[in-house]
């Protein structure tokens, strides 16, 4: 290239652009480094290369300064982008990192500048910019554009709490899809609160999320002027290149709650992509980002979208504004862009050409073009069909589009082959000109496709939301019918069958189906069992049954007595077995013995309803969208339903279908516990005639009431329900009796509600409702209690609204002060007044008074304890992120499962308050979390904002007191932590750890090997191997995970920790002998019920000091 660009042009230059008055010089940067290494380092683009470096700028000298390339598919350009880090003792403007970017295909390099303009000019928080001169070893290398990276530090100077989760969309895949592989594709920028779940839980919320509902979704999860505002500036920026990568997800976690999207990496915008249509979003080979796309299909929220973009043209984006700023610009940057010989610019001619393009299109006309798309482009639509099995035909659905100009419109269909998402083959298939809203596509041969289908108008098109559709094609399958006698075994090995009629399962007979296998029936097929019915499902193999095709929903399974166990099954598509009936239940029975462990149960009419007989039920998900009464029992024997969760009923066929339904349920045992339910047009819990233990449940977003508990009909039975521990919000009533029947309501909190306890009179001939209500709280409801028609309810001990306490013993009119770590946490502050102020004759479970409400406030740690610490950790074990950084660990030898919510860990004295855990953070009773001592807070898990010194340190463990409390160490304040334990430590032999010879115990001594997480007292053997193979499958949805592990004989414990190192699981605690061994985890029986979505890691450890790590991503779908 030349030494310097021709400046031949400057006469054109001055009659082109106006002068501002504006000239600025560029800022130099000198970079004085190795040559070879920074030689090495370009040549090795494609490595994580760091090299040494000084820099300096103004006259200022900054040592000890790091230099790396930065970038993603820019890596490759002849310049590159850097990545330059200062010393944290002399940081530059006050920071330690800086972004310095090339911009190589920018040859205006005011694409950033202008859309960081633009934000700042909305108060929108956006990076800094400026422009920087670089020269390396004296060498000029080209103008850069100089950025902040997102941090705390940006955060705290936007207004924004640091103390968050953080989450970039690092490269290509992140779309906010249920089909985006979380681990590859995100990364945790900053982390407050353990693990990926938020995340994880915002990603399905969008999937299952109707755009009818969105503007509601919105108000609680976004502000929704921020939402239309970063959509209407990508609109007018035609930023593209973001939705399915180059954006960051803030979310406040401590105190609103709320998510932002922040903008990255937008070099692409404005002549990138002029003619962009408002419905692009993820690029089209990816799936759709929902968090854009079902914004679109709500026509409101389309409409202020595009009143925003006029507001925002308004106000900056318009030529008077952002021409200023261009030719502000370009009379500062000149100089630099001619002197470059590394960037993509010829010569200032086609740099002023540039500029002269970018005033044109992008600027002066891209509104009214917008503004002309909404006029005239067909409007988003979605696809109504979502089969995902072909065998071998597939139908595909869609809504009708409408276009605003009433032109006819046609459909385009196009099947790709694809390996995996974003990555397609080949187009196999393509059908144009559809006039209908419906196709089925034949004749592919077996593999993995994806469908995507377009209105198109005139010249004019819209691509239906999702744009991936993925489905496989199977052509060899067993066709299944009739009647099955005896024993009969179906298999994966002849999966799929595809079930052509009725099957008949007769007295005396029985059907057993493994792991694996999937029955695809055909429209309004059934099963009608009246021997024994066996789905067994293993971890990671599902036995499935659904619908052959999408569109023809398939009957039921009735079950007449017998015996039915179903573990690790999915029911799906299924229309009801007994359609002349209301309820239309996807499995119905009579008589029969139930059992369910780990099912699914979605998209069906109903999904459960049972007549006499038992029916046991452990760690189900009800919850996929599922219409009428999710679950019904008449006349039962006996139940047990526990950790499972109901929900998300859609268009019930009448207002009484309810979620979970019992109607004279009285004689046997019936308990339900640990569940929640939520998202109801009608009752959660509803008790005819019954008799009902509801223990630990969580109830939310149901039009209608709670917890109902009454008569099934004048004359019949009362019930009898005992309530303890549930927490109720966003109902229309909290809790509701009446007709004589009775409620024994303990420790629930009640907020949120229209009425909080309701007892009255429904049925003729019956009295009013009766209860007892202690160690309560309600809140925020608008009524605290109804009680009518002659109806007695006691209550003591409880918070009854904050104006006046209700009359009764014990209560108390207050401001419950929860923590408010998120919505619907109930956990109570410390400065609550409800701690201790429950019933003086009930105890929590750590020994002291009883507080009310449904969760208490810990107070009392006996038993929990620092148990191991390790100062030097050069070999012994490595954090999630591959580092060997120090550590400690925390034994809970208490008789509870312990909160670590309000407690405090600091390596000073002076400020025992150097970190809290985050909300929810739980060792079990007998449990082990290891705590990492590495200054890397941010980092997902427990990371502590301090390090160990190798020469000898010390720690503390303190918890936030109750009331006034004296600080062991001396001072006294009633809000400072008070020491639950405490270590002082001399210097610890590198990969050697200082612990508790015995679990809790009192003597500390250098342990013969380290145990990171687990015992210190496990016996010593010599045996010396250990491999562990990598989960499978991994993700996996809502199922179960296999790894292989080879070991010498010895002891073996395998847990499972979530990424904040609590302990969720211990899969296995037992003596293996020598060989390989297979090990299931079963995602949906662990402690304290399923598993949330989320990333986990399975710990194996041997009785040799031996340990390994795995990760595995938990779908929950």
């Amino acid at each position: 290239m030349s030494e310097m660009k021709s400046l031949t042009i400057i006469s054109l230059i001055i009659m082109f652009f106006a002068v501002s008055g504006i000239d600025a010089e560029v800022p130099s940067y000198y970079i004085i480094c190795d040559q070879n290494e920074f030689n090495d380092m370009i040549s090795n683009w494609e490595e994580e290369i760091e090299i040494s470096c000084t820099v300096q700028r103004d006259g200022t000298l900054y040592q000890n300064v790091k230099l790396r390339i930065r970038g993603d598919s820019s890596r490759g350009y002849p310049k590159k982008s850097f990545r330059i880090t200062f010393s944290m003792n002399q940081p530059l403007d006050d920071r330690e990192k800086w972004n310095f970017n090339a911009e190589y295909l920018d040859r205006t390099y005011m694409h950033s500048y202008l859309f960081a303009y633009i934000m700042d000019t909305l108060d929108y928080p956006c990076f800094y910019v400026d422009y920087a001169r670089l020269y390396v070893n004296n060498e000029y290398r080209g103008l850069y554009i100089r950025t902040e990276p997102y941090d705390s530090l940006f955060l705290a100077g936007n207004s924004l709490d640091p103390e968050c989760n953080l989450y970039k969309a690092s490269i290509d895949g992140s779309c906010l899809s249920a089909y985006d592989n979380v681990e590859d594709v995100w990364t945790q920028a900053q982390s407050v609160s353990p693990g990926w779940n938020d995340l994880y839980q915002l990603i399905f919320d969008l999937d299952t999320l109707s755009s009818d509902n969105y503007l509601e979704f919105a108000a609680q999860r976004f502000d929704v002027n921020d939402l239309l505002t970063i959509i209407a500036v990508n609109w007018l920026t035609s930023n593209y290149s973001t939705y399915y990568h180059n954006y960051f997800l803030y979310h406040d976690v401590r105190n609103t709650g709320m998510w932002m999207m922040l903008p990255w990496d937008v070099d692409k915008t404005f002549d990138s992509y002029s003619y962009g249509y408002y419905t692009w979003g993820a690029h089209v080979n990816w799936p759709d980002n929902p968090l854009l796309d079902k914004l679109l299909l709500n026509e409101y929220l389309l409409e202020q979208a595009f009143g925003r973009l006029d507001e925002i043209c308004v106000q900056v984006f318009n030529e008077a504004t952002l021409f200023q700023v261009i030719d502000s610009l370009a009379i500062e940057l000149e100089n630099a862009v001619a002197e470059d010989t590394y960037d993509n610019v010829a010569d200032l001619a086609e740099f002023y050409e540039s500029l002269a393009i970018l005033k044109y299109l992008p600027i002066e006309h891209r509104q009214a073009s917008l503004q002309s798309q909404y006029s005239d482009n067909p409007r988003p639509f979605e696809t109504t069909s979502n089969q995902t099995c072909a065998s071998p035909d597939l139908f595909a659905s869609w809504e009708h589009a409408f276009d605003p100009n009433g032109d006819p419109i046609t459909y385009t269909l196009r099947v790709r082959r694809f390996t995996r998402p974003g990555y397609p083959d080949s187009t196999m298939v393509q059908y144009e000109g559809l006039t209908d809203t419906c196709i089925t596509i034949s004749g592919l041969p077996a593999g993995e496709y994806a469908w995507d289908v377009r209105a198109v108008s005139t010249t004019r098109y819209t691509v239906a939301f999702n744009q991936y559709m993925p489905f496989s094609v199977v052509l060899d399958y067993t066709e299944l019918s009739g009647t099955l006698s005896g024993n009969t075994f179906l298999t994966s090995e002849d999966s799929p069958y595809v079930i052509n009629g009725d099957i008949q399962i007769p007295l005396g007979s029985t059907v057993s189906i493994g792991p694996g296998t999937v029955l695809r029936f055909n429209e309004d097929c059934s099963i009608i069992c009246q021997g024994n019915l066996y789905a067994k499902g293993s971890p990671g193999d599902s036995v499935v049954f659904c619908a052959n095709m999408e569109n023809e929903p398939w009957g039921g399974i009735m079950l007449l007595g017998g015996e039915a166990e179903f573990t690790y099954t999915v029911f799906e598509g299924s229309d009801g077995f007994s359609t002349g009936s209301p309820y239309r239940a996807c499995i119905e029975s009579d008589k029969a013995d139930l059992m369910f462990e780990s099912c699914l149960f979605r998209n069906n009419h109903g999904c459960l309803h049972l007549s006499k007989g038992t029916v046991f039920m452990d760690n189900c998900d009800l919850t996929g969208w599922n219409a009428a009464e999710i679950f019904y029992m008449i006349d039962g024997e006996s139940a047990t339903i526990q950790n499972s969760s109901f929900g998300n009923m859609i268009n019930p066929p009448s207002s009484h279908h309810d979620g979970v339904e019992f109607q004279n349920c009285s004689t046997g045992e019936y308990l339900v516990k640990n569940c929640e339910i939520f998202n109801i047009d009608g009752d959660a819990f509803d008790s005819n005639s019954s008799s009902l233990i509801l223990e630990g449940n969580r109830v939310w977003n149901v039009t209608d009431k709670g917890f109902s508990i009454g008569i099934g009909a004048a004359g019949t039975q009362i019930s009898d329900v005992v309530l303890t521990g549930n927490m109720i919000s966003g109902c229309y009533t909290g809790i509701a009796v009446k007709d004589d029947s009775y409620a024994e309501i303990t420790g629930c909190t009640i907020s949120g509600c229209d009425i909080g306890v309701r007892a009255y009179n429904k049925t003729a001939g019956s009295g009013g409702g009766n209860a007892t209500v202690i160690n309560s709280i309600l809140d925020s409801n608008s009524t605290i209690f109804s009680i009518e028609d002659d109806s007695d309810v006691t209550v003591n001990y409880s918070l009854t609204g904050n104006s006046e306490p209700w009359t009764g013993e014990g209560n108390i009119a207050a401001d419950p002060e929860f923590a408010g770590w998120g919505s619907r946490d109930w956990h109570l502050s410390y400065t609550s007044p409800c701690i201790d102020a429950g019933s003086p004759l009930i105890t929590d479970p750590d020994g002291t008074r009883s507080d009310m409400g449904a969760l208490f406030f810990p107070q009392i740690f006996d038993g929990l304890v620092i148990n191991e610490i390790q100062s030097v950790n050069d070999t012994t074990i490595a954090d999630n992120y591959g580092e060997y950084n120090d550590w400690f660990e925390i034994y809970n030898g208490g008789g509870y499962d312990c909160d670590l919510s309000w407690l405090y860990i600091s390596d000073d004295p002076s400020d025992l308050a150097k970190y809290q855990f985050p909300p929810g953070a739980m060792i079990p009773s007998g449990g082990f979390l290891v705590v990492w001592a590495d200054s890397d807070p941010w980092q997902d898990g427990y990371h502590m904002p301090f390090r160990f010194s190798g020469s000898g340190d010390s720690l503390y463990f303190s918890r936030q007191p109750a009331g006034d409390q004296i600080n062991t160490i001396g001072s006294l304040d009633s809000d400072a932590p008070r020491l639950i334990d405490f270590k002082y430590f001399d210097a610890i032999e590198p990969d050697r750890s200082l612990g508790r010879v015995s679990d809790g115990g009192s003597q500390w001594s250098i342990l013969e090997f380290c145990t990171p997480g687990w015992s210190n007292s496990i016996p010593y053997t010599n045996a010396g191997y250990l491999r562990v193979s990598s989960p499978f499958p991994n993700p996996v949805f809502s199922g179960s995970v296999a790894l292989d592990i080879m070991v010498d004989a010895g002891q073996t414990v395998v847990s499972v920790y979530d990424l904040a190192g609590r302990l969720v699981d211990v899969i296995m605690d037992e003596y293996l002998e020598t060989g390989e061994h297979r090990i299931y985890w079963d995602t949906l029986q662990g402690r304290g019920g399923i598993a949330p979505t989320g990333v986990y890691l399975i710990h194996v450890r041997h009785t040799a000091g031996l340990s390994e790590s795995r990760k595995i991503v938990i779908l929950n779908k």
